[in-house]
């Protein structure tokens, strides 16, 4: 008997209703997905279309993936061939052609699919994934160390421009955004060994994939950093609370939350350091069954 996966409830929420959500989520009869575009880091938009290009490299991953991930494929040839056509597309629209590495589009994803009728994670970037296994609810995400990091750096941006009572997203600072441009030229090459979705196609020889070892039915969530944030940094909840919130109090309700605590508890950014006041903020509650 096939196991089949089924997405019992989705949400995703833009960070502020004067920026483009550039979050999105996708699922098929084989798997489900939350994909987390990046913020852009370029002097403009290079493309016309979806309100950014972080939104539009995440939207295409997203028909990508719903339309050609089967149960058979195998991922990395997907995501090598997803990366080849995004870049592909990319530069026959994009308004300028020598644009530096930190202005091309990139994202983080977390997957969760069947593959030869078992269970599997894969993922790149900050994206999370916490299942219910065996008793215990595990964490899977290939950068879980990066939250801490980038609160450091945010903490430090936050005192030298003044906060979030100065500007609500800190990247209009111009240190906090050289900072972060150098960073980003560092992604999707073996020098940083920060591997993204997005234009770079030997990103795919990088994808985090684990086989889970689960019970023939059970839940899982999948979700942003945005979302996680309520885990990784504002220490809300733990991964099993979380996960058993969502399942009795629902998405909306834990939405609300993440934005009372970023909006009203700690608007200047004081007690929880980050860059923006509010991220964009997916969440996937997913279930199988054999």
């Amino acid at each position: 008997m096939s196991t089949k996966i089924k997405v019992t409830e989705g949400l995703s929420l833009a960070g502020s209703a004067h920026r483009t959500n550039e979050d999105t989520f996708g699922a098929n009869a084989h798997c489900a997905f939350v994909i987390d575009g990046a913020t852009g880091l370029g002097d403009g938009q290079q493309l016309d279309s979806e309100g950014s290009d972080a939104a539009w490299l995440a939207k295409q991953a997203k028909r990508f993936l719903e339309e050609n991930l089967q149960e058979q494929s195998a991922l990395q040839a997907i995501f090598r061939d997803l990366s080849t056509q995004m870049h592909q597309a990319f530069f026959a629209s994009a308004s300028q052609q020598d644009l530096p590495r930190y202005a091309w589009p990139t994202a983080s994803f977390a997957l969760l699919r069947v593959s030869n009728g078992k269970l599997a994670f894969a993922g790149l970037g900050d994206c999370s994934l916490y299942v219910r296994s065996r008793g215990r609810v595990q964490t899977l995400n290939p950068m879980k160390d990066f939250a801490t990091i980038e609160a450091n750096y945010a903490a430090h941006h936050l005192q030298e421009s003044g906060g979030f009572s100065q500007q609500k997203n800190l990247l209009s600072d111009p240190a906090t955004l050289a900072t972060l441009r150098q960073i980003r030229s560092l992604q999707n090459t073996s020098e940083s060994g920060i591997w993204t979705l997005g234009l770079v196609r030997e990103a795919a020889d990088h994808v985090h994939v684990e086989e889970l070892d689960v019970e023939a039915e059970g839940v899982a969530l999948l979700c942003s950093d945005g979302f996680s944030a309520l885990v990784n940094d504002y220490q809300q909840y733990s991964a099993d609370s979380l996960l058993e919130a969502t399942m009795t109090d629902g998405l909306q309700a834990l939405m609300a939350e993440l934005r009372h605590i970023e909006t009203s508890i700690d608007p200047e950014g004081t007690k929880y350091p980050r860059f923006k006041q509010s991220d964009d903020a997916t969440a996937v509650l997913v279930s199988w069954s054999s």
